[in-house]
């Protein structure tokens, strides 16, 4: 396993070349994080000190997924335990159709256009990782943190990052920088 940096000590140089993982995206950019302002701030300063000094940060399509995927998740199960949608559970039937639905992609549209101004979107090149080595890495985490750890580690990137399993995965060969207690 390769090393781990605790944020408050971390200082990012130009030099350096950072994936950012979903759970910090969502808690600088969804609203599902707003009950930790603090974690928020420390986030958001980091950013922009990275930006600051010229830090490569980068995102893939499937981070931009997840981000979507966690906030109309949240949203849903928000909307649904509404008196007024108490029999209206299903997701593509009932909540599809409504104006809430719409404005949460409204919301999204702007979020991953403010995560693509923060960092560049990487192709993840998925023709060139090893999915072998992903599937034994999967023993010890799931498929997108493991297909993560493979993509920093072909381009020698560092990982920013909220997730344990990321942090404490026993074939983790990148470092990670984290706001977590280890």
């Amino acid at each position: 396993m390769s090393e781990t940096f605790q944020l408050r000590e971390f200082e990012p140089k130009g030099s350096h070349h950072i994936f950012l993982d979903t759970n910090v995206l969502l808690y600088a950019f969804a609203p599902l994080a707003e009950y930790k302002v603090d974690i928020q701030e420390q986030i958001t300063k980091f950013f922009e000190v990275c930006k600051s000094v010229n830090a490569n940060l980068y995102v893939t399509s499937l981070v931009l997924s997840e981000v979507s995927n966690v906030v109309i998740r949240d949203d849903f199960q928000a909307w649904k335990i509404k008196p007024e949608n108490a029999r209206k559970d299903k997701f593509k039937d009932h909540y599809r159709q409504t104006e809430n639905y719409k404005e949460i992609i409204d919301f999204l549209n702007s979020v991953n256009k403010n995560i693509i101004k923060l960092a560049s979107p990487f192709p993840d090149d998925f023709q060139l990782l090893d999915l072998d080595k992903i599937g034994k890495m999967c023993y010890n985490g799931d498929f997108n943190d493991c297909y993560f750890l493979e993509i920093a580690a072909r381009k020698k990137w560092m990982i920013f990052t909220r997730d344990n399993d990321l942090i404490h995965h026993p074939l983790r060969e990148v470092p990670v920088i984290t706001n977590l207690k280890y």
